[in-house]
């Protein structure tokens, strides 16, 4: 078909709607939808700017072509017995509205779109007017939302089964150090003990694990220039990944970032292990820190992805990459390609939740057979001094004969504590819930530490106690316990400023520390 009968078909078929064409064209090209209309063969007879622009391809190289030329070849169907529907039809109505399926670009890119079809019998013949929607923003921001929630749901339970843990462990954990101090003398006893504590300390690790995950771990964060600890950790990551990779570190920053070192540290050693495990014939590990400027487009789509500035850290390997399954699922915990053994299936949720509880976001990039680019985007230091947490670590035993209250509801882990600290030669009191606590406090017993469970059972909480206590005994001490983290539970100011958090599991040297150093503090 000629240009000018192409263009003379448009001017009928617009003027069918009692439109001129020259006059009322424009009414068709400001419109932000692309509209195709048809004959009764599939063929082009009508299109708008915005279908010229969405698939790529000039008005007139389009006219008197048959539609599926718009649709990828794996998707084209005989349309012949939907002709005879579409003719027979009384008047016009729209069908299949909402319909979504794949358009093919003049470069031969996919795309999903969303059509309606509306039949038009008019007196030059039988139409078909499609409108036709790119939906591909939607699309990538509902499957965002599905990881989103999907991910918020495991790390809601891995949270509420880590809370309970942690109680568990801080039972085995101080009873096995008990013993372990009792069977000093009895090696084969001793060396039983000695394993089930390392046991204990593992299950300890994995429930920090997920707690990584679930956003709820403890961190400190601080302001640091990633490219320094990403080159003071090179001799770390050479020795670790061996001799049959090489490590090319690539500086392109000049920000600061917002962050825990510890968890950056150990993030970076998790995705150049992960890297390692995918080159295991060799190959190259990129690992490059960059200033980056997120915008609302580019955040689109990304869980956890906001606007601002970040400093990036990206990790690429030269290994076998990940197929689609392999990548929907990189982030579930516990999922794992390598054998048994080799792997928790932790390592890139731990690098996601901290990412996200840092206030940053995490991108995967991969296809099978190149490779795999792994990238952590950090919050930007702006000048603002972060909250500092407060962490433990463990010290000799220190003694002391104060009094102190426990106030915590599972029997097991109150008995433990009280045991502990009775043994370092301190006066201890027991509460197994708020009012419990408050009693003993209104029959005059002198109170040096509360040492409560911030989660109880009860309306009222350790929180709770603790305020009502601090009101009626300023100089009264707090040293508060969870299995949760500080920067989690403490939120509205609730918790007296002078107080402390000790996270579960504890030990008795941990324990006593903590002690002696909150009525020590000046």
């Amino acid at each position: 078909m000629r240009s000018g009968e192409g263009a003379e078909t448009n001017r009928d078929h617009v003027q069918l709607y009692g439109l001129d064409c020259e006059d009322y064209r424009w009414l068709l090209d400001v419109t932000t939808i692309a509209i195709v209309v048809t004959d009764g063969d599939g063929r082009i007879r009508l299109l708008n700017a915005e279908a010229t622009r969405l698939f790529g391809h000039r008005a007139d190289a389009l006219i008197g072509r048959h539609v599926e030329m718009l649709i990828p070849e794996r998707f084209r169907v005989d349309h012949a017995r939907h002709r005879e529907a579409y003719k027979s039809a009384p008047r016009p109505r729209a069908m299949g509205a909402g319909v979504q399926l794949y358009g093919v670009r003049a470069d031969g890119s996919e795309f999903p779109m969303e059509i309606g079809l509306t039949p038009l019998n008019t007196r030059h013949g039988f139409l078909v007017a499609t409108t036709i929607i790119d939906v591909s923003a939607r699309d990538r921001a509902e499957q965002a939302l599905m990881q989103a929630q999907k991910m918020e749901a495991v790390g809601q339970l891995t949270g509420g089964i880590a809370h309970d843990f942690n109680n568990l462990l801080t039972v085995i954990s101080g009873n096995l150090q008990l013993l372990q101090e009792r069977l000093a003398d009895d090696q084969l006893n001793l060396h039983l003990a000695n394993a089930a504590a390392d046991a204990a300390s593992r299950g300890a690790e994995l429930v920090r694990s997920l707690l990584a995950f679930s956003r709820k771990q403890a961190l400190k964060p601080q302001t640091i220039r990633l490219s320094e600890t990403c080159r003071r950790m090179l001799p770390i990551l050479e020795r670790t990944l061996g001799e049959h990779l090489t490590i090319q570190l690539v500086e392109r920053n000049e920000w600061e970032a917002v962050a825990d070192v510890a968890h950056f540290e150990s993030a970076l050693l998790n995705l150049a292990v992960n890297a390692r495990d995918a080159m295991e014939k060799g190959g190259q590990l990129i690992i490059e820190v960059a200033d980056h400027v997120i915008d609302s487009a580019d955040a689109l789509g990304t869980h956890g992805a906001s606007p601002g500035d970040y400093v990036m850290l990206s990790v690429s390997d030269t290994g076998c990459g990940m197929d689609l399954e392999t990548h929907s699922r990189a982030l579930e915990p516990f999922f794992t390609t390598k054998p048994g053994g080799r792997g928790s299936g932790l390592g890139l949720p731990m690098v996601f939740g901290f990412a996200r509880q840092s206030g940053g976001f995490m991108r995967i990039f991969s296809e099978p057979g190149q490779g795999t680019t792994i990238r952590l985007f950090l919050p930007r230091a702006k000048g603002r001094e972060p909250e500092v947490v407060a962490t433990a670590c463990t010290l000799s035993d220190y003694r002391g004969s104060e009094t102190i209250l426990i106030l915590e509801d599972d029997e097991a882990v109150g008995s433990l504590a009280a045991q502990l600290l009775d043994s370092l030669g301190y006066r201890v009191l027991r509460a197994r819930n708020g009012a419990s606590a408050l009693s003993l406090a209104d029959e005059g017993h002198s109170i040096d530490v509360l040492f409560a469970d911030l989660i109880l059972v009860g309306k009222l909480d350790g929180i709770d106690v603790a305020n009502a206590l601090c009101a009626r005994q300023p100089t009264l001490r707090v040293l508060l316990t969870s299995g949760y983290p500080q920067d989690v539970v403490r939120r509205g100011g609730r918790i007296p400023e002078s107080a402390r958090l000790l996270p579960k599991p504890y030990d008795r040297n941990l324990l006593a520390r903590s002690i002696r150093a909150i009525l020590d503090q000046g």
